[in-house]
């Protein structure tokens, strides 16, 4: 599972460290640019990760953005940070519409209470790690493929 802090490299700099996805963001970080020149592109559709690239409109948020869609709940280990023994948590995980046909994110809120035994009281936040360009498929297409994944 990606990290949605935004990858593992953390670069050192002068006035402080920083992830790897944070550094060399373009000057326009608009969602239009974002999505169209800096998305890995692949057949058929077009990605982006934090762990790959963070701009700011990837989060983190305080609430669930409005129109969000709940598609299941996935137990794993967090990985986030390292420690000596695993922890489980448990995440939500969230289909986000963008105003596109074509664009979705996948939002995820872990649920960090397992943690609080070694990293205190923290809060948790709804967190947009990736999102995806369908393309070459009619608006039809994808709304029967958007929701047989809302329905399974």
């Amino acid at each position: 599972m990606m990290s949605r802090y935004g990858g593992h490299a953390i670069m050192m700099q002068a006035d402080g460290a920083v992830k790897a996805s944070m550094l060399e963001l373009p000057e326009d970080q608009s969602f239009e640019n974002i999505m169209g020149n800096h998305a890995i592109q692949m057949d058929g559709f077009s990605y982006l990760s934090t762990y790959r690239s963070m701009p700011p409109f990837m989060g983190p948020y305080e609430k669930l953005p409005k129109g969000c869609v709940k598609i299941g709940e996935l137990e794993h280990p967090f990985l986030e940070m390292f420690m000596q023994y695993d922890v489980e948590v448990t995440s939500s995980l969230y289909l986000a519409y963008t105003g596109y046909s074509n664009v979705f994110g996948l939002i995820m809120k872990t649920n960090i209470q397992e943690l609080e035994w070694c990293m205190g009281k923290m809060e948790s936040t709804y967190d947009l790690v990736l999102m995806i360009r369908v393309q070459g498929k009619s608006n039809e297409e994808i709304k029967v493929s958007m929701d047989k994944i809302i329905t399974a």
